[in-house]
This record gives C-alpha cells, sequence and structure tokens, in this order.
C-alpha cells in the first residue's frame, strides 16, 4: 500500500486566530504616537549623571508619592563612573535624604 507523504506542514488542529492578520502591516508611528507634531526622537550622547543634575524633577517625584500614600520601596540607580562612584552615591544618599525631610 502506497501513502502520500508530504514534506512541507500541514495544519492540524484548532487553527491559530493570529493568522488572519499575519498579512497585515502594522504602522508602529500611527499605533504609539498619539501627537505627531509634538513628538521627535533625539540621541543626547549622555551618560548617567548624579542625581539632581540631571532632568528628572526628583522634589515633584517624591512630592507626588507623597500625594498618592506611596508606602512601597524606591530604588535610585546610578551606574556611571564605576569605579570611583562612592562620592556620588554618598552625594545621591544625602540629597535623598534632604528632599525627604523637607516633605516631612
Amino acid at each position: 500500500m502506497e501513502l502520500l507523504y508530504y514534506e512541507t506542514a500541514l495544519p492540524a488542529g484548532f487553527p491559530s486566530p493570529a493568522l488572519d492578520y499575519m498579512e497585515e502591516r502594522i504602522d508602529l508611528s500611527r499605533e504609539l504616537i498619539r501627537h505627531p507634531l509634538s513628538t521627535f526622537i533625539v540621541d543626547p550622547k549622555a551618560e548617567d549623571t548624579v542625581v539632581s543634575k540631571g532632568v528628572i524633577n526628583l522634589p515633584a517625584v517624591l512630592a507626588e508619592l507623597k500625594r498618592q500614600n506611596f508606602s512601597g520601596m524606591l530604588s535610585i540607580e546610578h551606574e556611571s563612573n564605576w569605579y570611583h562612584n562612592l562620592p556620588d552615591v554618598i552625594f545621591t544618599r544625602n540629597y535623598y535624604d534632604s528632599l525627604v525631610q523637607k516633605l516631612q
């Protein structure tokens, strides 16, 4: 008795609902950018900086966390100046403590 053998895969079982969308292309700009005229991409060529010297408004962030009665953990990460970062870590800790003290 001879049987047919197919070297290509044959679909079996329940077809995937994703197959209906395989041929559609998605424009990520249209999906993700809500305000195209005010959206831009830049490469600032920046490195990490010590807390309080960058663009993040940490006092406002902490004030908002207080307003929301946040009681979880907060992590501040600093990875530049890898081999001599203790002064930066001490500065960051002191800065954070002074901001928290102002909120109380």
